[in-house]
């Protein structure tokens, strides 16, 4: 047998292992039987698959099925604790942190509140210390990475934020040297909006059942990001940036906005808009205040929240015109006003949407919006186990 064929035969292998491993996470425990008959792979094949990855510690037993005839079955099962991943995510005013399992499950949860006027170098250390604990609730063995978004405006080649007025004490961190340094590990360094389409795409009932979704993702709060998912992969633009939703220019006359610019969304429709106007009617008044005044019913409050749901859904509306998709995905800080603020917001984007495109478009909150960015940061880890990377699942290729 030549050299050639002998690594046909490893990667068929290795093909065939991530295959199974890919069948137990998607359908949950299965017989041999039933994974030999999905596969269509021969029955001592998939016993010694099943046989490797057992050895290994990410399969288990999981009972015998219900009998219906014929022999037991014994079915086995994904361990979802067998491997761990580590997500951090920053969105003012906290930075967050979980671990979870092979299955997305979130099994811990850390968060700290950040200042925005907060020193680079005070948040370096609040990074350092967040990410130690993490790491010392994991066994490291098990650790198969650590996923990292950020706030503001990332650049993919440098895998720095290059521009973060709103939280300038992101800008220019070094993340992969201080994260080598510190715990010889390499981050995976995403945008926080597109680690929250990942979540969204990796662990929904729909995308589970095998469907490819097309959807909008719509992440407002302190900034405003629209990113559109087309059969289940995030569009980026050229140079793999997400754009800037929040900085389209509304009024070119309009309030100056930190970008340097007048007339942006953010300048009416963001968290620190919010904050700015309502402040003027009620002296200074934090987020929090205002989504209970708002809830209560305040009117001077209701206007000026419901004039902004209003503006952020004209100008969502106008984006569907021009991106017809399936749903429409709502997830941030500003979920917090409830749903009468939704009712607003949706009216507003039905206004301007072309009517057509809007008869099958469902609207539809996030499932889990104050930890997804940091699940779409383990995703991205988690994606890349599935995907055949990880450093173990290579080396059991010489097994």
């Amino acid at each position: 047998m030549t050299t050639k064929n002998i690594l046909n035969l490893d990667n068929m292998k290795h093909t065939n292992r991530m295959l199974v491993l890919d069948m137990l996470l998607q359908n949950g425990a299965m017989s041999r039987v039933d994974i030999t008959r999905e596969l269509k792979c021969d029955g001592t094949t998939i016993t010694h698959i099943i046989r490797d990855l057992s050895r290994q510690g990410l399969v288990r037993s999981a009972g015998m099925a219900e009998p219906s005839g014929g022999r037991p079955k014994e079915l086995i099962a994904l361990d979802p604790d067998s491997r761990q991943a580590i997500g951090i995510s920053f969105e003012p005013p906290y930075v967050t942190g979980i671990i979870t399992g092979l299955t997305g499950k979130i099994n811990f949860c850390e968060k700290i509140y950040l200042s925005v006027d907060i020193s680079s170098g005070e948040l370096v250390d609040i990074i350092k210390k967040l990410t130690g604990n993490l790491i010392s609730r994991t066994e490291r063995k098990k650790l198969l990475g650590i996923g990292l978004t950020t706030f503001g405006l990332l650049s993919p080649e440098e895998n720095k934020v290059i521009n973060s007025n709103y939280f300038p004490a992101i800008k220019d961190i070094p993340f992969i040297d201080i994260f080598m340094k510190e715990f010889d590990l390499v981050p995976s360094i995403i945008d926080n909006a597109y680690a929250k389409a990942i979540a969204e795409i990796n662990f929904s009932e729909t995308v589970r059942s095998g469907e490819m979704r097309n959807f909008i993702l719509l992440d407002i709060g302190v900034g405003l990001v629209l990113l559109n998912i087309c059969r289940g992969v995030p569009v980026l633009g050229s140079g793999g940036y997400v754009g800037e939703f929040g900085h389209i220019i509304i009024n070119p006359e309009g309030k100056k906005c930190y970008c340097g610019r007048k007339g942006c969304l953010e300048t009416q429709c963001s968290i620190p808009a919010i904050e700015r106007e309502v402040s003027a009617v009620l002296k200074n008044i934090s987020f929090d205040k205002i989504v209970s005044l708002y809830k209560q019913g305040e009117k001077r409050v209701e206007k000026i929240v419901n004039n902004s749901a209003m503006i952020l859904g004209n100008v969502t509306g106008n984006m569907l015109t021009v991106l017809p998709t399936d749903e429409i995905i709502f997830t941030g800080r500003l979920l917090e006003f409830g749903d009468k603020y939704l009712a607003v917001l949706e009216e507003g984007i039905r206004k301007t949407a072309f009517p057509l495109f809007m008869k099958k478009t469902r609207m539809l909150k996030s499932r889990n919006p104050e930890e997804n960015a940091a699940l779409g940061a383990c995703s991205i880890i988690l994606n890349s186990f599935f995907e055949g990377n990880s450093p173990d699942l290579k080396d059991s290729r010489q097994s």
